[in-house]
């Protein structure tokens, strides 16, 4: 019964252990590159030099960027260039595959 014990217990650890190997890593991740997005995504409801007080404007500011024309504008040409672009490293990728 001790054996069986042992064995689970074994099992266990060696189940645990790649969590271990992956837990730094994920740790840095998250404070070095979702951190600072999630801070910024926060600081943008808000109207602010970084002295002066926070105004909280809420949503005020995205609204004026998703209604101005030129930023649509831009927002289209984004999407035209890099669906063109995924689309013609997908053709490229299949007529000249790697060897």
């Amino acid at each position: 019964m001790g054996k069986t014990q042992g064995m689970s217990r074994y099992k266990l650890k060696s189940a645990l252990v790649p969590y271990g190997f992956i837990t730094p890593a994920t740790l840095t991740i998250v404070l070095l590159v979702l951190y600072p997005i999630m801070y910024g995504v926060y600081i943008s409801f808000f109207d602010t030099n970084l002295v002066n007080k926070w105004n909280f404007v809420g949503l005020k500011y995205y609204i004026q960027a998703l209604t101005d024309s030129s930023f649509l504008h831009s927002l289209w040409k984004t999407l035209v260039f890099t669906v063109t672009v995924v689309a013609g490293h997908f053709t490229l990728g299949f007529i000249f595959p790697p060897f």
